[in-house]
């Protein structure tokens, strides 16, 4: 699984967490991000539509947490790209 998901995320600019789905696949979650970070990738946090609140050590490496809104979604992956 993890061979897969690095297959996945590698040709990606960013990463995008849906933190709403941290809570039933932690583990999944985790691989994702620990290859993310591996490969320089800058993590993008999306909470569910209605919540403020999202996993603190998420949240820590993040380079941005946005809500469940287009167009806050698409001008923090426009800055996350920049900031590399």
């Amino acid at each position: 699984q993890k061979e897969e998901l690095q297959q996945q995320i590698k040709p990606a600019d960013v990463v995008i967490i849906l933190t709403g789905l941290y809570s039933k696949h932690p583990d999944l979650i985790k691989k994702q991000v620990d290859i993310a970070q591996k490969l320089g990738k800058p993590l993008v946090l999306i909470r569910p539509y209605g919540l403020e609140d999202v996993p603190k050590e998420l949240e820590r490496i993040a380079s941005g947490v946005v809500g469940w809104n287009r167009v806050c979604i698409v001008e923090r992956i426009q800055e996350s790209l920049e900031d590399e």
